[in-house]
């Protein structure tokens, strides 16, 4: 597991080092806005995918991206989650 913090700017690179150095797509990945804040938002996904997502969160304040199979059931929560919004 790998956390990245303040990663709104560089999760892009990362996650393409990431990859090229082998690290399986599909890993599953959170980015939360604002950790313990009243204003706390996330996005999930796998590592692929989560630099592209983090438009979804509000574009000021401290982003903490969490990599690595640990986020798996996290991620399937927050997906289903979605699913009945």
């Amino acid at each position: 597991t790998t956390v990245v913090y303040m990663a709104r700017a560089t999760l892009a690179a990362f996650r393409n080092g990431a990859l090229a150095a082998g690290i399986d797509p599909a890993t599953p990945a959170i980015a939360i806005f604002g950790a313990t804040r009243p204003d706390e938002a996330r996005v999930s996904g796998t590592v692929t995918d989560l630099p592209e997502r983090l438009g979804e969160l509000p574009s000021k304040g401290p982003v903490l991206v969490i990599i690595g199979h640990a986020m798996g059931a996290a991620v399937s929560a927050a997906i289903r989650q979605q699913a009945r919004a």
